[in-house]
């Protein structure tokens, strides 16, 4: 599948993509484009080593959260927040059926490695390398001043319940779910993965980090 657009448009389409087993080849024609690989204009190019099979295929895990009989998929974080309340709400997490702890915030991220990078991210959270195969833990603005993200397995089953408020849970920043209170939801990596198109001489991930988010840039002098 070609993807063209954004951040946002590819998200979209790894979705669809990971349930039919069809590999990825995002072109950016957005803003940022941090998870696509060919800038717009350079499709010609990238679809004739495409077709030549002179690619490769990276394996990039989507999480799966469930409330009730309802599904949701993401590829980069299920958020589950207070929407436009002023009032904390509280969490309570387990992880692999054992309490983890009681946040009161205005919610919370769980996020794969491809996420660590976005909303995560902004928030202070850990970045994680792709080919990692964890999922990132992370209070969202806790009243506190000791809850810090967790990395996770892959393999981990959070579970966060709301015993008193409602919330939102948003997946991908485009699924919206309202959640009542005492509702459940069950967050996991089930297998269910996306393959992105990656290309020999494309830019690694750290280049990536250096070319659109700053990271790892050294300070330089007012003049420069």
């Amino acid at each position: 599948i070609l993807s063209v657009g954004g951040d946002g448009t590819l998200l979209w389409t790894a979705q669809q993509a990971a349930a039919a087993h069809i590999p990825v080849l995002g072109v950016n024609a957005g803003r940022l484009g941090f998870l696509t690989q060919v800038q717009l204009g350079e499709e010609g190019k990238a679809l004739d080593r495409w077709a030549a099979g002179d690619f490769k295929l990276q394996r990039r895990a989507l999480l799966e959260a469930r409330v009730g009989e309802r599904v949701f998929h993401a590829l980069n974080d299920v958020v589950v927040h207070k929407g436009s309340e002023i009032n904390l709400i509280r969490i309570e997490a387990l992880v692999d059926d054992l309490p983890a702890g009681q946040f009161d915030a205005d919610g919370v991220i769980v996020s794969t490695p491809t996420g660590s990078t976005g909303y995560a991210m902004s928030l202070g959270g850990p970045i994680v390398h792709p080919d990692v195969r964890a999922i990132v833990f992370m209070p969202l603005n806790p009243h506190s001043l000791f809850n810090r993200p967790i990395v996770l397995s892959e393999q981990a089953r959070v579970t966060l319940r709301l015993p008193n408020a409602s919330a939102i849970l948003t997946c991908d920043g485009q699924q919206n779910a309202d959640l009542e209170p005492g509702a459940e939801v069950q967050i996991a990596a089930p297998g269910l993965a996306v393959e992105l198109v990656r290309f020999d001489g494309g830019p690694n991930f750290f280049e990536l980090l250096r070319r659109k988010l700053r990271w790892g840039l050294p300070l330089v002098d007012g003049d420069e």
